[in-house]
């Protein structure tokens, strides 16, 4: 459970604040009473985007509320549950979601599908992580009681207009519906960092993990999509 729309958060910070950092604290005071393993998940958004990708021991600079949110709630977990806590950072998350939640990769396959055209940004470079791979990841950590930070992301490393072009290419759609803008011309009400995503150098060594590249990735939704459509 989090607040992960960043404009909302700029419009709901209070909501925001309950839900990505008194949440987790409250969590953590909890597992800590009772000896309990508690794993949250945060963001590379923690991080202001000017020297990403990240390791786990970057120092944070959030430049949005969200991020800031997401980073209050990182603190009071390793305040309040240091010994019984483990945080995933991940980025970008994508995959067949169960409940039906658009992620910027299903967004483009929805629109590319509806041949709908998209300016897409040259901008917000990122590391797209797979859910099932992020699941395979909480049950290592389950599995081996790992504890600490770590970050969970894909191989390769991207900026949005490149993920699009990959989707169109895999999926066989019009690329010509893509056009390239820079990201001065997307207006958000948060900031994103420019140069986000997160090294998992640590969860390969430490947890076995094989991170899927995005090309994978996609091809691998693309199968689970076709299955659903049957």
């Amino acid at each position: 459970a989090a607040m992960t729309d960043v404009d909302g958060c700029e419009v709901n910070k209070k909501m925001a604040m309950e839900m990505n950092a008194i949440l987790p604290e409250s969590l953590a005071l909890f597992s800590n009473k009772y000896k309990y393993h508690l794993i949250t998940f945060s963001t590379d958004y923690i991080f202001d985007g000017k020297k990403g990708p990240y390791l786990e021991d970057a120092l944070p600079n959030p430049l949005s509320y969200y991020g800031k949110s997401k980073l209050a709630g990182e603190n009071a977990v390793r305040i309040e549950a240091s010994k019984n806590s483990t945080i995933i950072r991940t980025n970008v998350v994508y995959g067949n979601s169960s409940y039906n939640k658009t992620d910027f990769i299903r967004w483009v396959i929805d629109a590319l599908k509806e041949e709908k055209k998209l300016n897409i940004i040259d901008g917000q470079w990122c590391n797209p992580t797979l859910a099932s791979d992020i699941a395979k990841g909480v049950f290592k950590i389950i599995e081996k009681k790992r504890k600490g930070i770590y970050n969970f992301a894909g191989r390769g490393y991207y900026n949005r207009y490149q993920i699009a072009i990959l989707i169109a290419e895999i999926f066989g759609f019009d690329k010509k519906l893509i056009s390239q803008i820079p990201s001065s011309e997307l207006k958000q009400k948060a900031i994103r960092p420019e140069k986000g995503g997160l090294i998992n150098l640590k969860a390969e060594t430490s947890l076995g993990m094989k991170f899927s590249d995005l090309e994978a990735g996609i091809i691998n939704l693309k199968h689970q999509l076709s299955k659903d459509s049957k």
